[in-house]
């Protein structure tokens, strides 16, 4: 299988005026006046790769998007490049993920979690963070961010997770059983499916270990762009 050729890291801004192939909610393909098609993650305006078309002959170039491939058409000519040999794929699909509402209001979940990690029986988030979130103890600890590659990720990494289907505003001063308890009323009263619904969650999605252990921006690069980027996503 063909490999698209590794690019360094642009702003979206800087794509030009090239002509939309595809899209499919986290990449946009484009493509330019030398034929060559190149792929962005929407959630952070990065340049992920680019795709030359060396052919000679003046085919029209198109393209889709279909989970982890990239089917660039050519002509009559069909090719199929493989996105996850790049960083940036990975990046995307760790920035889109959500936390498991089965997990956060289950039986041996964030509950238990929270009490086993704290030493206390309804700790606050802010209390729960430097337990789970970062730090030697943290849940984290010992696994490698797909988005900067270095030591440390964010919790939803290593927790049941998926893509991210909905997000929770809130505030880290809550207790843990607010939160289970309110999350629980919203799937009752709205007929949820907790074992396909996953919650984009700040202190579960964003790398503590940067922005807290760390203080720096790095686990989300730019907070209000990060929770625009997502709530954008989610819909």
């Amino acid at each position: 299988m063909p490999q698209c050729n590794r690019s360094s890291v642009f702003q979206m801004g800087n794509c030009g005026s090239g002509a939309k192939l595809a899209t499919d909610g986290r990449f946009l393909v484009l493509s330019n006046h030398e034929r060559q098609a190149t792929v962005w993650t929407i959630a952070d305006g990065r340049k992920m790769c680019s795709i030359s078309e060396n052919s000679n002959r003046k085919y029209d170039l198109g393209a889709r998007v279909c989970t982890d491939r990239l089917v660039l058409r050519v002509g009559k000519t069909i090719q199929v490049y493989d996105l996850t040999v790049h960083a940036g794929y990975w990046r995307a699909a760790s920035e889109s993920l959500g936390v498991s509402l089965n997990y956060l209001i289950g039986d041996g979940g964030l509950r238990e979690a929270a009490a086993m990690a704290t030493g206390l029986s309804d700790p606050t988030f802010h209390e729960l963070a430097p337990a789970m979130a970062y730090g030697d103890r943290a849940l984290t600890a010992g696994h490698v961010c797909p988005r900067d590659g270095r030591p440390g990720c964010a919790l939803v990494v290593v927790m049941p997770s998926g893509p991210a289907t909905h997000f929770l505003s809130w505030v880290w001063s809550y207790l843990a059983s607010t939160m289970v308890e309110a999350l629980l009323a919203w799937a009752k009263d709205h007929d949820i499916d907790a074992q396909i619904t996953c919650v984009w969650i700040c202190y579960f999605c964003n790398n503590q270990v940067r922005i807290l252990s760390e203080m720096c921006k790095e686990g989300s690069d730019d907070l209000e762009k990060t929770f625009e980027s997502r709530l954008k996503q989610i819909g």
